[in-house]
């Protein structure tokens, strides 16, 4: 009798064993992402800064023109992040709906 419990029980616990470890996977692809969404944040908010102290130091009429371009690297640098945020909050949908 003993062996016929334990017999119908492994399929199951094989079963969430699988379940299990493809949960561990997903949660160790969501750290990854986060961390390298935490990366990016970081170098485009120190990107900004740079482009921001650039505007500050920048005196002279001449450099106006160069503000034409300082806008438009940090509208790429904001359309990036958004996108880089997007990613993430799909890829946090999908472990969610795998778990």
């Amino acid at each position: 009798m003993h062996l016929l419990l334990e017999s119908a029980l492994n399929p199951h616990l094989e079963h969430t064993l699988t379940q299990r470890q493809n949960q561990l996977m997903a949660l160790e692809q969501l750290h990854i992402s986060i961390r390298q969404a935490e990366i990016h944040i970081e170098t485009t908010v120190a990107v900004l800064g740079t482009i921001y102290s650039q505007l500050l130091t920048a005196q002279s009429t001449s450099q106006v023109a160069d503000y034409g371009r300082l806008l438009v690297n940090v509208n790429e640098e904001v359309h990036s992040l958004q996108d880089h945020l997007e990613a993430l909050r799909e890829v946090k949908m999908t472990s969610l709906l795998t778990v």
